[in-house]
């Protein structure tokens, strides 16, 4: 769904942004929400304050930041052996990611919070796509499309998400569970950064508000889908104007 609704807002509201830095959108993919990893038992906002933990930059780091973290921006790599040292103290990540890592080896508490998502964004040169033949470039804007959906059902989703917090659990480090109130503990904490982001851009003559009320509408407009049903729908619908055709 990130993928998807990170496209359909692309048009209207980045792609001038992009096509100035002399690129085209090839596709977006989104990482499962970032979960936390820790080294001692974490259920509330406060039980992070102070804690050092690994993070990209970004929306993560403010994320973190806002919830009294200290971020320690590295590539999910490095994490393993930061963690080992004791550089850091907690590692957040996708739960695929850090299956793949082995982080449960170090980590001791998984807590499936979902804290923020990460969309990544893939460019490719004008030149080379406008070189193509007229008929193949059709047919690759609308893979692209459907590319975004890949990561989701291969790796990041479905069974692929279900077998990493297994394995992560097998691994040694306990799965918190925690309450709605501690939840919503988390959302009251991180709910600033929304009206700080729509205050910054405004003042930048950026249309923000919309921005996220947009992003929201549609969101909502694909909760509860499945994976199938978002394939289907991407494949019978590819999202327009990514790129001028």
């Amino acid at each position: 769904m990130a993928a998807l609704v990170s496209e359909e807002l692309y048009p209207k509201y980045l792609k001038g942004e992009y096509e100035r830095m002399g690129v085209y959108l090839a596709h977006c993919s989104a990482a499962t929400a970032f979960d936390l990893l820790t080294r001692t038992p974490v259920r509330t906002p406060e039980d992070i304050r102070g804690l050092k933990v690994r993070s990209t930059g970004g929306v993560m780091a403010e994320t973190l930041r806002q919830v009294g973290a200290i971020p320690v921006v590295m590539a999910a790599a490095e994490a393993y052996t930061a963690f080992q040292r004791g550089i850091i103290d907690a590692v957040a990540l996708a739960a695929p990611d850090m299956a793949s890592y082995r982080l449960y080896e170090i980590g001791s508490y998984y807590l499936p919070i979902r804290l923020t998502h990460t969309v990544i964004h893939y460019c490719l040169s004008p030149r080379s796509f406008d070189g193509l033949p007229a008929d193949l470039r059709v047919p690759l804007y609308n893979l692209f499309r459907l590319v975004g959906q890949v990561a989701k059902r291969n790796f990041y989703g479905g069974e692929g998400l279900e077998n990493a917090v297994q394995t992560i659990t097998a691994g040694g480090a306990e799965l918190l569970e925690i309450s709605a109130d501690e939840r919503q503990s988390w959302a009251d904490a991180v709910r600033p950064l929304e009206q700080r982001f729509i205050d910054e851009n405004e003042r930048l003559g950026l249309p923000a508000t919309a921005f996220v009320r947009e992003a929201k509408e549609r969101s909502a407009r694909y909760a509860g889908w499945s994976d199938q049903e978002l394939w289907d729908h991407v494949s019978a619908n590819p999202v327009p104007g990514v790129i001028g055709l």
